[in-house]
């Protein structure tokens, strides 16, 4: 089993050695590159975009707003160098074409050069996680002499064009060389256990002062078809629940009508985690807890949403994108995904990203309403259990009610309430949904629902009760 986890580590380093030499570098020589092209020294970026009003108008949203924010070409990804060299570099009127492969004995130009980094990056950055993952030293051996070669081709194309000496090529050339080995053999930086530490921290502070929700546990039911259907399922057990075959599940589908308690439920778990008070021992396999309301998502890019809005104090401990990658898929993590019948655009692409590059250590726990989630099914891969809210009973709805802060309304008139509760929810099976009983105690504290009325009022006539 050492053994075992040993290689494991010894393949995530090599992974994360391969993702600086395909990212990172070539990054790093391509903004040296485009500042020499752009003459960077003495023109700024708003200067370059001046003279080239069509370069910013062809960039995506997120690109625009990397260049609105100021971010300075050292910092940017190979996808916006990559354009930005082109133009500064004139490169689409270049000859050959700069997408026709080099012939042999062939003297490349600088668009065939980044067209070949590029693929590069592509061919690396859409392999799937199994695949990713498994690095051998053989691999990033070969893969540091490809960056060196082509870096090598880039800026001396580069510097000629810009009329750079020779002397300045050959520094630039020298120092790239110097950096290609150091990626080669780096070690890890920020741990693990750091990273979850500083973001349990950063999101604790963000929850500092919060008062936490009374919670009642609901009750779930097991609807997956390799699982006994109409079998239930607690909450403290969902996370270690397994199927026939001895297997977890990957992706957990919780299903329920508005009011039902999906939000709730989503909390309660984070809030847990956060904690570690009542209920963290059922995710206490997981090392990082992250929550994401799908109404507010503005990014569809995971590292861009982690940086920018989850844990933007934390991740300015990876230095880089490889970095964040690395520490994602070394941490055991529990996904929040809530409310996807109310998702944005952005929050559908980024459902989609943490689907496709979770490893099997990651768990994604994903609400809906259930006649809105069959375009959502259509992105589950791997083990799926689907479960959905069946309600409270008698003893869950009494725990509910008791536990709110109902202002003006005695013990005696409360326990007249309840008993009333047992006999019209015989009758009224909505009022398992714990919104709906939220309503309804609202409104008999305020004198406008008693015993003696015909029928319970409907939920739109309580919401229009409660808000005007």
């Amino acid at each position: 089993m050492a053994a075992v986890k040993e290689d494991s580590k010894a393949e995530s380093l090599n992974y994360y050695r391969f993702s600086r030499l395909v990212m990172v570098v070539p990054a790093r020589y391509m903004a040296r590159a485009f500042i020499w092209l752009h003459d960077g020294d003495s023109q700024s970026l708003d200067e370059f975009f001046t003279a080239h009003p069509g370069v910013f108008k062809n960039l995506d949203r997120l690109e625009k707003q990397k260049i609105l924010e100021g971010t300075i070409p050292a910092k940017m990804d190979i996808t916006l160098l990559y354009k930005l060299l082109f133009h500064a570099g004139n490169i689409p009127s270049a000859n050959p074409p700069w997408h026709s492969p080099v012939k042999p004995g062939q003297q490349p130009s600088l668009g065939q050069v980044l067209y070949q980094l590029k693929g590069v990056r592509n061919e690396n950055a859409h392999k799937n996680p199994e695949e990713q993952t498994k690095v051998t030293d053989d691999d990033l051996d070969t893969l540091a002499m490809t960056q060196k070669r082509l870096l090598t081709q880039m800026l001396t194309l580069a510097g000629q064009l810009a009329g750079k000496s020779q002397d300045t090529i050959a520094e630039a050339v020298t120092s790239m060389e110097a950096d290609v080995a150091t990626e080669r053999h780096v070690q890890e930086g920020i741990t693990v256990e750091k990273f979850v530490s500083l973001a349990r921290h950063e999101l604790s502070q963000r929850k500092h002062g919060q008062e936490r929700p009374h919670y009642v546990e609901p009750r779930l039911v097991v609807t997956t078809r390799d699982a006994l259907i109409g079998s239930f399922v607690r909450l403290r057990d969902l996370f270690s629940h397994t199927f026939q075959d001895g297997s977890r599940p990957q992706v957990i589908h919780v299903t329920g009508e508005a009011g039902a308690g999906k939000t709730s439920l989503c909390q309660a778990v984070f809030s847990s985690w956060l904690t570690e008070g009542q209920g963290a021992q059922a995710i206490a396999d997981y090392q990082l807890v992250l929550s994401i309301a799908c109404a507010r998502v503005t990014s569809s890019d995971l590292h861009r949403y982690l940086r920018t809005w989850t844990l933007p104090e934390t991740t300015q401990w990876c230095e880089d994108t490889a970095s964040l990658t690395r520490l994602l898929r070394e941490a055991k993590v529990l996904w929040l995904v809530d409310a996807w019948d109310e998702a944005t655009r952005e929050a559908r692409g980024l459902l989609h990203e943490i689907l496709h590059s979770k490893t099997e250590s990651h768990t994604v726990l994903v609400t809906c309403r259930p006649e809105l989630s069959a375009s959502l099914t259509d992105l589950f891969w791997g083990k799926v259990l689907n479960v959905s809210f069946v309600g409270f009973d008698d003893f869950e709805r009494a725990k509910l009610i008791t536990g709110m802060n109902l202002d003006g309304i005695s013990k005696e008139s409360l326990d007249v309430f309840l008993r009333w509760l047992q006999v019209i929810t015989s009758k009224e099976k909505e009022l398992t949904n714990p919104l709906k009983l939220r309503l309804l105690a609202e409104l008999w504290c305020g004198g406008q629902c008693s015993m003696g009325e015909a029928r319970l009022p409907s939920v739109l006539q309580m919401y229009l009760y409660r808000t005007l």
